[in-house]
């Protein structure tokens, strides 16, 4: 009995130990619970560390979180000594007991902490003794925290603190999990407001429960009047057979769908809209309810729609010109090709597409066609020319060429379009006319030139008619002879006169009409023209006078025969009209 009596006293001591741990423990769990069931968020974390040290009989509680990319510094959340909360502060975790808890369950310490770690200068400020840490972890187990004590003394019960702040753990664990939730909805709160969509949330028989701002602008409804309608009131014309082929089985099918149709505002007009649907799943995975994101497409629509109505216009105008529109990639090779060109070149569209740009000129132009296209490939402009080209048929044709480089929305070349004009029958004509030309010009010029000869030919015996004609007057003596006389002599100058004008329209054709000037006695001048004319005004009794001013100088340097065939012709059209 003896013998066994000390190992019994050892083992009832031992139990009683526990006993009282075990009560200590309830007993700090009750106070620290009581103290922080009724909080939450911050004041839920203050209470915590504040009870914590006033439960446990310790001088420091700290509650942080871990924080940089690297998790290697903690902030405290709160950080509580004797009935005070402190400031917060933040430090590295490297070289303090802290560092276990990235790894361990725990950090225990009774005594000596600061010997352990000497680096840790918060230790040193607190003249901490002792320390007991137990690590946060999230619903993925991974650490994101810690939950600390520090005493200026050794401590007697570090396991008793450890448990306490176990369970304490966890129920920060939970707080901060709640918060985490919180701010992430509450995120997701401000992005959903904050979208340049409209956000709404219907339940599985598509009746709306949540609409969001962008919902009430889009559609001129406000969130109270939106909620309870149902998703099919936004339609313009909710047709059964067409919202369940449309929505609902392919939302079924695949678990999301978007869809352009068009969509009603509560004031009745409509608007072209892009509408995606996803099913609102719960945390089992059952579909609870459906999400809807629209928004307006109205002017991408119009945009759209004048952009094809542009393209049908530019196909319309590409097939009906009489220009040939060719469309080149940057390897010279034909990717386009209009019903123009097929007409100029004989080409159909099918056999020629893919084949290069050498096949439709000369051997000799190969040459200078890939350089063309290698100035315009590096953008150095447009390119227009005029070559011989062949045909399907081997016919040469001449065909003008405007070029010029293709670019796409980035400003990179991605091709060459050319313009082609066949003047083969132009170029033709215009020969033609300028042979044509040259032979009536020829004409004119021999004509002009037997004019020219003939008139100096005949000018040359009338001047010896008129001559002879004054020789004869000085003779006779007769009134009947001079009468006669000076018939000769008029009609003589009438044929010279004639035969003048005759002359100097084909000087003036030949353009051979020189003027030589020459001082001229005016009042002489006017003297010949004055007997020239006066028979032929005699003739219809009309008088002929001139009259020569007194003050005016008599000698002027002129063109003697230009001036008075111009007066000859004045007066004799003068006598003629009279």
């Amino acid at each position: 009995y003896l013998v066994y009596l000390p190992h019994t006293l050892i083992r009832l001591v031992d139990h009683e130990r526990a006993h009282s741990a075990r009560i200590s423990v309830e007993q700090a769990l009750k106070r620290v619970s009581v103290a922080v069931n009724a909080s939450s968020g911050r004041a839920f974390f203050h209470d915590l560390t504040r009870n914590i040290v006033d439960a446990l009989n310790v001088d420091y509680a700290i509650m942080g979180e871990l924080i940089g990319n690297a998790k290697d510094r903690i902030r405290s959340v709160s950080y509580a000594h004797e009935d005070r909360i402190l400031s917060n502060v933040e430090y590295t975790i490297t070289d303090t007991p802290c560092e276990f808890l990235l790894n361990q369950p725990s950090s225990v310490f009774p005594e000596g902490v600061r010997k352990f770690f000497p680096k840790d200068k918060h230790l040193q400020e607190i003249n901490a003794e002792a320390y007991v840490g137990v690590p946060l972890r999230d619903n993925k187990n991974k650490t994101t925290g810690l939950l600390c004590v520090m005493h200026s003394k050794p401590l007697a019960k570090p396991d008793i603190i450890l448990s306490v702040l176990k369970i304490m753990a966890a129920r920060a664990e939970m707080e901060l999990e709640r918060e985490r939730t919180e701010a992430a909805l509450r995120r997701q709160a401000r992005i959903v407001e904050q979208l340049g969509e409209a956000v709404i949330g219907a339940d599985i028989e598509g009746n709306i429960k949540s609409w969001n701002r962008q919902a009430e602008s889009l559609f001129d409804c406000s969130e109270k009047d939106a909620v309870g309608k149902r998703l099919t009131d936004l339609l313009p014309d909710p047709d059964d057979d067409f919202v369940n082929r449309h929505f609902v089985e392919p939302l079924l099918i695949h678990g999301n769908h978007f869809i352009e149709t068009r969509l009603k505002r509560i004031s009745g007009s409509t608007f072209h809209a892009h509408l995606s649907l996803s099913q609102e799943k719960n945390n089992r995975g059952e579909v609870v309810g459906i999400i809807a994101c629209c928004r307006d497409i109205s002017t991408r629509v119009h945009a759209e729609k004048q952009r094809r109505e542009a393209q049908q216009r530019l196909k319309f105008h590409v097939h009906r010109t009489p220009l040939a529109c060719i469309e080149w990639d940057l390897n010279a090779r034909i990717v386009a090709w209009n019903a123009s060109a097929e007409r100029i070149f004989g080409y159909k569209e099918a056999e020629i597409l893919g084949q290069p740009a050498t096949l439709l000129v000369e051997p000799k132009m190969h040459d200078k066609i890939k350089e063309i296209f290698e100035q315009l490939a590096h953008g150095e402009g447009g390119y227009s020319s005029t070559n011989d080209n062949v045909r399907s048929d081997g016919e040469l044709i001449t065909c003008e060429w405007y070029n010029t480089p293709l670019k796409n929305e980035a400003g990179e070349i991605v091709g060459v379009a050319s313009l082609v004009n066949d003047i083969t029958d132009r170029i033709r004509y215009e020969k033609e006319l300028k042979a044509s030309k040259d032979a009536a010009d020829a004409a004119n010029r021999s004509k002009d030139d037997f004019l020219a000869v003939m008139s100096h030919e005949i000018r040359t015996p009338m001047n010896s008619i008129i001559g002879f004609a004054d020789l004869l007057r000085e003779q006779a003596t007769d009134e009947d002879q001079l009468e006669t006389i000076e018939i000769i002599k008029s009609n003589g100058y009438a044929l010279l006169e004639l035969i003048n004008n005759v002359l100097n329209y084909s000087r003036l054709d030949s353009g051979l009409v020189t003027l030589e000037k020459r001082d001229t006695d005016i009042e002489l001048l006017l003297n010949e023209v004055d007997e020239a004319m006066r028979v032929d005004a005699e003739h219809k009794n009309l008088k002929l006078n001139y009259e020569f001013e007194d003050d005016l100088p008599r000698v002027f340097r002129t063109d003697y025969l230009e001036l008075r065939q111009i007066l000859l012709n004045l007066v004799g059209n003068a006598i003629k009209f009279t």
